[in-house]
């Protein structure tokens, strides 16, 4: 029987997590001493989820990306800024610590609803504005969704653990 290695993929997808779960339990201090405009604004929605939510919920990634679901619709969201942060980088910009890249676009969502193969939220926290907006990931049949949300140009690509090896990057 051949060993089952672990995909690159995987391995940058769990580091995500782990930076992630980093950001929002209270590392920030850390962060900000190097950007101190780094900590994002809140705003507050209530609202109880649609029992549907539960169909988008794990986690999502492309290449310097993460998308993470609650059952609930609570949800974060990291991605690269790739721009580096000094005293003349505008807001978001991307830090090292400790040979670790932490990403410089972080949000806290809220989807509420689901609609046929939509689920829409808004955005609680972030490091980029946009306090309130909308946001929706839509679903696709091959293990992938569009994320979507206000300051992408475009709906980003973001697949599930069972998408095709380099759907979604490294």
């Amino acid at each position: 029987m051949k060993p089952h290695s672990i995909p690159l993929h995987f391995i940058v997808l769990s580091a995500m997590i782990v930076l992630i779960a980093l950001f929002f339990t209270g590392s920030r201090t850390e962060v900000s001493a190097l950007h101190p405009s780094i900590i994002p604004r809140t705003t507050q929605i209530t609202s109880s989820p649609d029992s549907r939510l539960q169909d988008f919920a794990g986690t999502w990634y492309s290449h310097g990306a993460a998308l993470i679901i609650q059952a609930n619709g609570d949800a974060t969201y990291t991605a690269r800024a790739y721009s580096w942060c000094n005293a003349n980088t505008p807001q978001p910009c991307d830090v090292i610590q400790k040979n670790i890249i932490i990403s410089g676009i972080r949000m806290e969502l809220k989807f509420t609803q689901a609609q046929g193969n939509v689920a829409y939220g808004t955005v609680l926290k972030s490091t980029v504005g946009h306090i309130g907006s909308p946001v929706s990931l839509t679903l696709a049949h091959d293990h992938t969704a569009k994320f979507t949300e206000v300051t992408s140009k475009s709906p980003r690509v973001l697949c599930d653990l069972y998408a095709p090896t380099g759907r979604c990057g490294a």
